[in-house]
């Protein structure tokens, strides 16, 4: 699953080698082709995903099977690319059908994720099959505020968007998407 945005990442991988050469082809691939690479196990997906990455000037959505997958697939995307390139896109914990809320953590890690998508920079994003089935916001529909320093805002007006945002008031500030 890959997307067209780009981003410039120092190589970490040989200019010359056989590896590279086994990447131009899937490197190639547009956009609705499809490759199939096998026989790749534990680390050596991540090192394959990182060289893919490095050659390619597209982002890349990674589909594991469980959440642990994920995070240790995420872990070791940027341990060989050696930088902060993957970001996970956990999964809310709540079916659909459930009357909670997702905690506010996960929701404020899904954000994040969606925001640095919405930035077009080049990047890795894992997550699990769950995650992608919820509904989430469309790039314009994603709420933002912007403050400026030394020009006086309206602090009713912010609080109205604040709490049409999701957020709550609360008289003790503990979590996230809470205000005072």
């Amino acid at each position: 699953f890959v997307f067209g945005w780009q981003l410039i990442i120092v190589a970490v991988f040989p200019q010359d080698n056989d590896f590279l050469k086994a990447l131009e082809p899937i490197s190639a691939l547009k956009s609705g082709d499809r490759c199939v690479v096998s026989g790749l196990l534990n680390s050596s997906k991540a090192f394959f995903i990182a060289g893919l990455f490095e050659k390619t000037a597209k982002t890349v959505l990674i589909i594991t099977p469980t959440q642990e997958d994920a995070e240790a697939f995420t872990k070791d995307i940027n341990f060989f690319l050696g930088g902060n390139i993957a970001f996970l896109y956990p999964s809310c914990e709540v079916l659909p059908f459930e009357v909670q809320s997702p905690h506010p953590d996960i929701t404020a890690a899904r954000i994040a994720v969606l925001y640095k998508l919405k930035s077009r920079e080049k990047q890795i994003v894992v997550t699990v099959p769950s995650a992608i089935l919820q509904r989430v916001p469309s790039k314009d529909d994603l709420p933002v505020l912007k403050f400026e320093m030394e020009r006086e805002i309206n602090r009713e007006a912010v609080l109205r968007q604040l709490i049409n945002m999701g957020y709550s008031r609360a008289s003790l500030v503990e979590e996230r998407g809470e205000m005072r």
